[in-house]
Parts: structure tokens; sequence; C-alpha cells
């Protein structure tokens, strides 16, 4: 199998467990769902720079027939527009070859982190605050990177919401 195969088997696991995620069987059971969601997550960034790849490889099939055009315009509009695109396609296989080749090593992980306060009012509010300084020193002391994606405080230090976003190894 070429590095291409395993990219496209890799591109349809992820879009597979796509629908798997968002069959109501599957969200009931909490242990199926969290071990596809892992799955999922460990191949979303690679399946996104491939999807990005293929796009840019479809773009640049297209940008080759207009440089072929009878217009002059046209064909020097695509030339100009060629390089540039080549240039990044190469770039995004190469990172796609680190990924696929670079194994455990090229791989980073990533989620999205709600904490919400329950029904409690202020004292929930302060709860959740406690529980994100936790949650972020945790992170901190593992070499996370942690980024407050959205907040709702409240007057007194509280959250009524916050969502990180949390990556690392």
């Amino acid at each position: 199998m070429n590095v291409r195969d395993e990219l496209q088997a890799k591109l349809a696991r992820f879009e597979e467990l796509e629908q798997l995620m968002s069959q109501p069987e599957t969200m009931a059971d909490s242990s199926k769902m969290a071990a596809a969601a892992r799955e999922h997550g460990s191949l979303a960034r690679l399946a996104n720079k491939f999807r990005a790849y293929k796009k840019m490889s479809d773009d640049l099939h297209g940008l080759i027939e207009m440089s072929e055009s009878d217009d002059p315009e046209e064909r020097a509009m695509a030339e100009e527009e060629l390089e540039g695109l080549k240039a990044n396609r190469e770039s995004l296989w190469d990172e796609l070859l680190e990924m696929t080749i670079g194994g455990e090593d090229a791989v980073r992980s990533r989620c999205v982190m709600e904490i919400r306060a329950g029904t409690g009012g202020e004292e929930a509010a302060l709860f959740a605050r406690d529980l994100y300084e936790m949650y972020k020193r945790n992170a901190e002391n593992k070499g996370w990177k942690t980024e407050i994606m959205d907040m709702s405080p409240t007057e007194r230090g509280g959250f009524k919401e916050i969502i990180l976003g949390l990556e690392g190894e």
C-alpha cells in the first residue's frame, strides 16, 4: 500500500467514524462513543490536511486546463497561479508524509472542553471556575497548550460557562 492509498483509507475511516458518531445507538453507548471520538480525534488533523491536498490537486488540474486556453489573458493568469499552487501543494504533501511516516511522534491531540455551571447560581458558577483552574493547571503540568475559546463570567468571578481548547501529546 502506498502513502496515497494509506491516506485515502484513513480519510475513509474518518468519514465512517463521523457517520458512526451521529447514529443514536452510538450516542446511547458512552464507551462506544468515547472510543469512536478518540479515534476520530486522532485522524482529524490528517483527514483535514488530506482533504485540502485533494482540493488543491483538483484546483491544479483546472489551472492546467486554463493554461492551455486560447485566450492569452486567461493563460497568463492560470500560469501565474499555477506556480504558487504547486508550491503550496508540495508543502502540504510534505506535511502529510511527515504525519504518515513520522508515526506517533508527529501526532498531537486536540480536544474542546466545555464547563457549565449547573443549578445553584453563584456557587455553581464559582465551582465551574474552580474546575476550569484545575483542568488548566493539569494541562500546564503536562505541557499542553490551552486556549479559552469562549466564556461567560459572572460578577463574582465565576463562570456560567467556559469553553477551552486543549492541545498536546
